[in-house]
């Protein structure tokens, strides 16, 4: 049985059953039956069927809202946001998909083709219930494969309501299948020869037993896992600019977030500066009711959660940081952490090793452009990372040699529908979004003529 808690009020607000093995080989059979059907239409019938999920989205949108915040715990107008970015890459994708696609003519007598491969099994985080979703099944429909979803174990609502959205836009059920099944059951799927590919975003664990299973059966993966990002800052730079954005990138979905800011990197000159700034921030943040539109951060997702996030304040401080702002259980009721500043964290502190997913930052100081960028990479991860200085010379050197799938200058880390999102090292390998995302689970044929 799977159950939703609401992170708030602590109180169970959905139960659902995992489906029986005989349902499982049902829906199995009709996403490749809808993906027979899908993959034959013109393209510009796809993109009539997917652009009513705008209307649908837009009509809805306070709903779907609610029930985002009462499943995982994000302000209410984080979620609105988040149902309102979901339509945005629906109309990204729907005006640009003609040429991602496109056959591409090489010389005379030579083409290259893109087609769907089948059904793609994906899984998805929490964290963000339908833009995680909605961001890799669009372009895929588009594209002409079909979808099936295994969705985290406490947004299961959230997981019905997408599958519902889907078999209303006019083209009937397949087209995303939801599948209710715990993680022992995830080979099963991946084995089927009826899925053709498979994408995660979720722990380095995760990535870890999927990218196995995918490669034992020989499928297509694509792993967006976690993420240590840093934010570095020099000493040239506008700093009350710097720290509103620098609290913003921490403590956005209570800093639950893969590719959010986690290591703040600050230039020695401007130390003490920055920690007593975003110490300020820190203090004047609202914590409390998510859907209390005063409210600036919610709960963590879980009481779990909570306590590994406390853990991990406990080994950095046993290791010689100190914690010079929050790092607290807040509340008698919901799962809340402190928005925290753990400053002078040493190079060797083992909690530089972790992904801190919660309202933590980690404040560490440099005294070159080249030391502060040998720091960014000292850690197993590579997802973002955000540099904050107005000297185009170190601007250039960091584009160069910060070891990341993005690098952002003046501006915070995000995902932007335009451009590849995913990572390196240990936060995995493939990309989603823009052209990259689309061709990841195609089958780029090469076709050559010799007509005499």
């Amino acid at each position: 049985m799977f159950r939703s808690i609401n992170p708030y009020t602590e109180k169970v607000i959905y139960e659902n059953p995992e489906i029986a093995d005989e349902e499982l080989e049902k829906r199995l059979d009709l996403a490749f039956s809808a993906f027979l059907k899908w993959r034959k239409i013109t393209l510009n019938e796809r993109k009539n069927f997917i652009a009513k999920l705008i209307e649908i989205l837009t009509t809805y949108r306070s709903n779907l809202a609610h029930l985002i915040t009462s499943e995982m715990g994000k302000t209410i107008k984080e979620s609105e946001s988040e149902v309102d970015k979901c339509a945005k890459l629906i109309r990204y994708y729907t005006d640009n998909i003609d040429r991602y696609i496109a056959d591409e003519f090489i010389d005379e007598g030579k083409k290259i083709i893109y087609e769907p491969l089948g059904p793609i099994f994906a899984i998805m985080p929490w964290n963000f219930p339908f833009w995680q979703v909605f961001r890799f099944v669009v372009p895929n429909l588009l594209a002409g494969n079909t979808v099936v979803l295994k969705h985290a174990s406490n947004v299961q609502e959230s997981a019905k309501v997408i599958e519902f959205i889907f078999d209303n836009i006019g083209f009937g059920s397949g087209l995303l299948i939801n599948l209710p099944i715990s993680s022992a059951r995830v080979e099963r799927v991946i084995s089927d020869q009826r899925i053709f590919g498979v994408t995660l975003t979720g722990s380095e664990n995760a990535g870890r037993s999927v990218a196995r299973l995918a490669g034992e059966y020989i499928k297509k993966v694509v792993l967006e896992l976690g993420g240590n990002d840093p934010f570095i800052v020099f000493e040239d730079v506008d700093l009350d600019f710097v720290l509103d954005n620098a609290a913003k990138a921490r403590l956005r979905n209570a800093g639950q977030a893969c590719n959010s800011a986690k290591r703040f990197l600050i230039h020695q000159k401007i130390f003490n500066q920055f920690v007593d700034g975003l110490r300020a921030r820190f203090a004047s943040v609202k914590v409390g009711d998510p859907l209390d539109r005063n409210t600036d951060m919610g709960p963590v997702v879980s009481e779990s959660a909570r306590e590994q996030i406390l853990e991990q304040i406990e080994i950095a401080k046993n290791n010689g940081a100190e914690v010079t702002w929050g790092g607290r259980k807040l509340h008698n009721q919901g799962y809340f952490v402190e928005p925290t500043i753990v400053s002078n964290v040493s190079q060797n502190n083992p909690v530089l090793d972790q992904e801190i997913f919660g309202p933590v930052a980690l404040v560490m100081s440099f005294g070159d452009h080249a030391g502060a960028i040998e720091l960014a990479n000292k850690t197993a991860f590579g997802l973002n990372s955000s540099v904050w200085t107005n000297n185009k010379e170190y601007q250039e050197y960091a584009i160069k040699n910060i070891q990341a799938g993005s690098v952002f200058i003046n501006q915070i880390a995000t995902s932007d529908v335009m451009m590849p999102f995913g990572g390196i090292k240990k936060s995995g390998f493939g990309r989603e979004m823009g052209e990259s995302g689309v061709r990841e689970f195609l089958n780029i044929k090469s076709v050559v003529y010799n007509n005499g």
